[in-house]
This record gives structure tokens, sequence and C-alpha cells, in this order.
């Protein structure tokens, strides 16, 4: 993925005390690779897929992340961080591709929506009215 135009390598200067945190959701855009943790915590669209080495906390609510339906099979978000490496609590999250962690998985937020599922080494969605599903979308054509 790294060789796509799309690419965008965010520099280690950007990581604040480790994390990463884009100011505006409409600028993440592309192929995203962080070398640190990652923290969304502006409601919008961030049409992006998301490779990070550390934890991807998901915190505002309304965020829509991932390239979406004209991707077939996309990966929306990868985390790095062993224990829990992407973290869902913001309310109104929806995914649209593969959420992967290296570790574990979590959604808490309320009406979270992982329209293509999760792999980690444990999933937990415990936010009220969340769901993991697999579209037809989702799957390599």
């Amino acid at each position: 993925m790294s060789r796509s135009a799309a690419y965008v390598a965010i520099p280690s200067s950007s990581c604040v005390d480790g994390t990463w945190t884009p100011t505006n959701a409409s600028t993440v855009t592309g192929i995203v690779y962080v070398p640190c943790a990652v923290n969304l915590t502006k409601a919008g669209r961030y049409d992006a897929t998301i490779a990070a080495e550390g934890l991807i906390t998901v915190t505002a609510r309304g965020i829509t992340v991932g390239p979406g339906s004209a991707q077939r099979g996309a990966v929306a978000l990868v985390g790095g961080a062993p224990g829990t490496s992407v973290t869902l609590v913001g309310a109104d999250t929806t995914v649209l591709g593969q959420v992967v962690g290296s570790a574990a998985v979590r959604a808490t937020g309320a009406r979270t929506a992982m329209s293509c599922g999760a792999v980690g080494s444990s999933i937990y969605i415990g936010g009220a009215d969340s769901s993991a599903t697999l579209g037809t979308w989702c799957v390599p054509g």
C-alpha cells in the first residue's frame, strides 16, 4: 500500500506525547501510516485507511472512518499496540472497512457500526445498538 499515490506517512514529530491527533477529519484521506498512537477526536468523515504502530482510539461522537464500498475488501483501521489495539468509544461511530488489531479490538460506544467486521486476539462489542457485520462489498472481488 505504501506505493500508492494516496499513501501518506505522518512524521514522528507530529506525535505529541506518543499520540497523533488530526485537527480535522476531512484532511485525513488515502492510506495513512502513523508511527505512534492515534486519537480521532473530531466528528466527520475520515476517508482513509489508518495504520498505526500504537493504539487507535475513536473518541468523538459522529465519526465515520474508512474508504467505504468504493474499495472492495478495504481495511479501515489497523492498530499495532499490545493489549488493546483499537478502541471505539465515541457514540455513533461508523467504520467502513475492516478493523484489524494486533491485539484486542474494543467497541464500547453506543451505535457503533463496523461494516466489515473485526480481527484481533479478542473482540469486545459492548455499546448499545452496536454491530459488526460483513457486507458483500467487504469481500475482495
